[in-house]
């Protein structure tokens, strides 16, 4: 600040290069969320060309200006559990949960990141939590049931991915699972079966209907 020409008594006017500073004091709020905003879309960009260094950096700068910000750990977790780094972000999508428990979509990524340490009964419990959620990860059900899978849970893993083909009829990934695991189960039967007996009518009406 410099006094104005007009009066040597306290009138005050702002040099050019001080206005900056100034409006950051007068509305720290308004011009902090431009800030946040700006890096976010930054952020975003990064992702996009797979640059998760450059986007895990920009986001930690976002956190430090707004570190109660769950979505901000949430998208920083999501970086983190793309490049592999699972202890990072358990840490932060948990740090997300504390914030806000019901946060859109963070038990799901939570659970993905457990699958991706073989840590299938955590991941089922994040999973469990985020179908109660008002709008689950519409791969919720899909996950959940490879989780289940995984640990021998097969008629309820089952009954996962049927919800998850009732939701999107055109999803093949579970209808691919559904197909494989009610083939396994025949083949099971159909040897049980045979061992019981190997020539009884049921198994040659069997082989017939095949």
């Amino acid at each position: 600040m410099r006094p104005s020409s007009k009066s040597g008594r306290g009138n005050w006017t702002l040099r050019p290069a001080v206005w900056p500073l100034f409006l950051t004091l007068l509305c720290p709020g308004g011009v902090r969320s431009q800030d946040v905003n700006s890096l976010l879309e930054d952020a975003r960009g990064h992702e996009k060309a797979e640059d998760y260094a450059a986007a895990e950096r920009t986001y930690k700068q976002a956190l430090a200006m707004a570190p109660q910000d769950a979505e901000i750990l949430k998208r920083l977790g999501i970086v983190y559990q793309t490049g592999l780094k699972f202890t990072e972000s358990i840490h932060v999508f948990q740090r997300a949960l504390a914030i806000s428990p019901q946060h859109a979509e963070v038990h799901f990524f939570l659970g993905a990141t457990y699958m991706g340490l073989n840590q299938f009964d955590r991941a089922i419990q994040s999973f469990q939590a985020e179908l109660k959620t008002p709008n689950p990860h519409p791969r919720c059900h899909y996950y959940y049931a490879i989780a289940l899978q995984s640990l021998g849970r097969h008629d309820e893993a089952i009954a996962q991915f049927n919800l998850s083909a009732a939701r999107n009829p055109k999803d093949l990934d579970s209808l691919y699972q559904l197909a494989r695991l009610h083939m396994s189960a025949s083949l099971h039967f159909t040897q049980k079966l045979t061992d019981a007996d190997p020539d009884s009518y049921q198994i040659h009406a069997l082989m017939g209907e095949i």
